[in-house]
């Protein structure tokens, strides 16, 4: 029997929390493949993705997308060119959120969006997983990729630029579903062959681990951060850009 899709279930979550908003348009900072664009031009909304890989966004554009490359860091629209921002589960591989929440609420008229990987700690399987994460973030750390500790809504809230005052909800989505038995070990099979022994050691102690708790899927918490004033907000920034494409 098939695994219930639930990579795709949470995507689906964020999703409609988005459409549940009614925005005019939309831009999607990290895009990625481009799963939200899909989902908003299906819906009929107004959307534009932001992806540092020129790659990708060639093979977007191709498709049919509107898409620009560019870090979010640093997006090139003017002040106020979308309805709403989203950043789905990219926080946590930027170096500092700081500047690109910055950006989301400088070009952003109504809120932002965002959304990051979420673990019940208060479940064993969770727990295991957990662990696991942590050892992935050091090896990917290791080899010279960015890959903190999903952020927490508290750590949004304190990063938001000076002069902005929001309403936020947040919702916390979990599923429990075990992993597949050989998941954790083909996940970690490409670092294999250049790890210490500390790391090997704490590889085969979450090993252990799974084996008696379980190791399950990430949920995912989802911030709404909408703007209480929105002419306060625009007025804190004053970097020009050029025009939306």
């Amino acid at each position: 029997m098939p695994q219930f899709d639930i990579p795709r279930f949470l995507a689906g979550r964020f999703f409609a929390l988005l459409k549940r908003l009614e925005p005019d348009s939309v831009l999607d900072v990290g895009c990625g493949r481009g799963r939200l664009l899909r989902q908003c031009v299906d819906a009929g909304i107004a959307v534009h993705g932001a992806e540092p890989s020129s790659d990708t966004v060639t093979e977007l554009t191709a498709g049919g997308l509107e898409c620009s490359a560019a870090a979010a860091e640093s997006l090139p629209f003017d002040d106020g060119s979308f309805d709403w921002v989203t950043m789905r589960h990219i926080s946590h591989h930027l170096a500092d959120e700081r500047p690109a929440l910055a950006e989301a609420f400088r070009v952003c008229r109504s809120g932002v969006l965002v959304a990051e990987p979420w673990l019940d700690l208060s479940i064993a399987s969770q727990r295991v997983a957990r662990r696991f994460d942590a050892w992935l973030e050091e090896q990917n750390r290791r080899v010279g990729h960015i890959h903190r500790v999903p952020l927490s809504a508290d750590d949004f809230l304190a990063a938001l630029p000076d002069g902005v005052e929001v309403d936020s909800v947040l919702e916390q989505v979990l599923v429990l579903q075990d992993r597949p038995s050989d998941w954790l070990r083909s996940e970690a099979e490409q670092f294999l062959g250049d790890i210490d022994a500390a790391g090997k050691e704490e590889l085969e102690s979450i090993e252990a681990a799974a084996a008696v708790d379980g190791l399950t899927y990430n949920g995912t918490s989802i911030l709404r951060l909408r703007l209480v004033n929105p002419q306060s907000a625009k007025a804190s920034s004053s970097t020009p850009r050029p025009s939306t494409p």
